[in-house]
């Protein structure tokens, strides 16, 4: 297997019979049989070969301009676990993306959209866990892989620049069932949790707690709810071609397969905004004046979101210091308003703060009596 540019480059360039040579090159048919359905055949294999060549030059001229992490990457489980999964697989497969995505500053990195990371080990039907502490083990270990390595991965990104624009998610073809089976191990399950990492990530967790009484996880969510929301508010394709050219459905808010009610927009992530002017904000998160300001008994404060989220509104005093949460429920893109009771406060100066994702917004309030 390849493990770098460099390597794919050579083996592209050492390809018997890749550089044109003779009065035959490559097999290239004469002239007039261009037009032929074999002639376009044959041309169109040759110019893959050309592509790739080209493509294998720009990854390995990428991938020498940009510079070593100076991350420290995890490379071995340092607590007691199978000996074949003490190596963590992630680490080299995260650190070319991130040296790609560089390319030795903004916008000289490959235009790669989604990159493919694997790490394999989690058809634990035996072994998952250690006969003499549930707490290591294979399981163990890989969860710790993908912990650290997704740390490092964070750190890289951050050191160089593209921390706002990576998102990763996890993804697996099946889960585990809840109950172990007799080898220390579980057997395939229906559902499985998604996690999802970057700062662009809208920070909790969606669904519900498992019924863990169970025999097998509940499925909560369609995988193509997450992968349409994340479309839409992460790589902002279009809702439309989202539904009509991608799913064929709309798993955004349209009706669900079963019949039973609607889907509904999940807060998963969004881009993080900045360097923006002030009018692009506004339009999309505005926290309002609240009124009447000042207030004696009831004041209304209104704020504006363009996306599901979850919302907060604290109350605060001089100093900072939260004095009352007004507000902490996931709230639907729109406009929202909230009342608040201040017959309970001395009268003075407040502050009133909203945040949401990676936006926040203070404004004062004046109790009078």
């Amino acid at each position: 297997s390849l493990n770098n540019p460099e390597n794919f480059a050579r083996l592209v360039e050492e390809l018997e019979g890749f550089t044109d040579q003779g009065i035959d090159p490559r097999g290239k048919p004469p002239v007039a049989l261009d037009n032929s359905p074999y002639g376009k055949e044959l041309n169109w294999i040759l110019g893959l070969e050309d592509k790739s060549q080209d493509y294998a030059e720009r990854l390995y001229q990428v991938y020498q301009n940009a510079p070593l992490s100076n991350v420290t990457y995890p490379e071995n489980y340092p607590f007691n676990a199978p000996r074949g999964s003490m190596r963590n697989g992630l680490t080299p497969q995260l650190q070319l993306i991130a040296r790609l995505l560089d390319g030795s500053g903004a916008g000289q990195g490959v235009k790669t959209k989604v990159f493919l990371v694997k790490l394999g080990g989690f058809d634990t039907h035996a072994e998952q866990v250690e006969s003499y502490d549930p707490t290591m083990g294979q399981h163990a270990a890989l969860m710790y892989h993908i912990a650290s390595a997704m740390k490092a991965f964070q750190e890289d990104l951050k050191a160089r620049g593209l921390e706002d624009r990576v998102l990763t998610v996890t993804t697996s073809e099946f889960g585990r069932r809840v109950r172990a089976n007799g080898s220390y191990g579980t057997d395939h399950g229906t559902g499985a949790p998604v996690m999802i990492f970057g700062k662009g990530v809208q920070p909790g967790v969606v669904g519900k707690v498992p019924d863990m009484n169970l025999q097998n996880v509940e499925m909560q969510y369609d995988y193509r709810q997450i992968y349409a929301n994340l479309l839409r508010d992460w790589m902002l394709v279009d809702e439309l071609k989202i539904k009509d050219d991608i799913f064929y459905q709309n798993f955004i808010n349209g009706d669900n397969e079963d019949g039973t009610g609607v889907y509904q927009p999940l807060p998963l992530a969004q881009q993080v905004i900045s360097g923006v002017t002030d009018n692009f904000i506004s339009s999309r998160f505005n926290l309002e004046d609240c009124y009447p300001n000042p207030a004696n008994e009831i004041t209304t404060i209104k704020f504006t979101i363009n996306a599901t989220q979850m919302v907060y509104l604290n109350l605060k005093d001089l100093q900072g210091r939260n004095l009352k949460t007004l507000l902490a429920e996931e709230k639907a893109a729109g406009t929202h308003e909230v009342a608040v009771n201040v017959t309970s406060l001395p009268p003075g100066t407040y502050f009133y703060q909203l945040k949401t994702g990676f936006l926040q917004e203070t404004k004062k309030l004046i109790v009078i009596r």
